[in-house]
């Protein structure tokens, strides 16, 4: 909980400095804001780790066969990134930029899920 509220906190003081310098110096809005990027990402990179094993733990007694989580995390992975990308891309003004990556996130997502709806429909046939 303390960890969410300091993400947060160090947002939000980010917004709030690349606001008051955005108009006299908006390379230096957008350094604030990507360092700020940064800085979280360098702090939850290591704790998804821990996320993904606890995944894979509860997905193991699910999951007949074990390569069908590959698939699932890859595609939630996807997912994840080209969302962030788009809403970076459709903050700076580039909401045409944003739509192609959201569409090649989508493509490549059923492209990895591809896998689960075979293992699906192939349940669903034997019902």
């Amino acid at each position: 909980m303390e960890n969410v509220l300091k993400i947060a906190a160090l947002s939000l003081t980010a917004v709030i400095v690349s606001l008051l310098i955005k108009d006299k110096n908006p390379v230096g809005a957008f350094s604030v804001t990507f360092i700020t990027l940064l800085l979280i990402g360098s702090f939850l990179i290591p704790r998804l780790k821990d996320v993904f094993d606890a995944y894979i733990g509860a997905f193991s007694g699910v999951f007949e066969d074990k390569a069908l989580i590959g698939p699932l995390i890859k595609t939630v992975i996807i997912a994840l990134i080209c969302r962030l990308t788009s809403e970076i891309c459709s903050e700076k003004g580039e909401k045409a930029l944003g739509f192609q990556v959201e569409l090649a996130g989508v493509t490549a997502g059923l492209v990895c899920a591809f896998p689960l709806v075979k293992t699906v429909l192939r349940i669903i046939g034997e019902v």
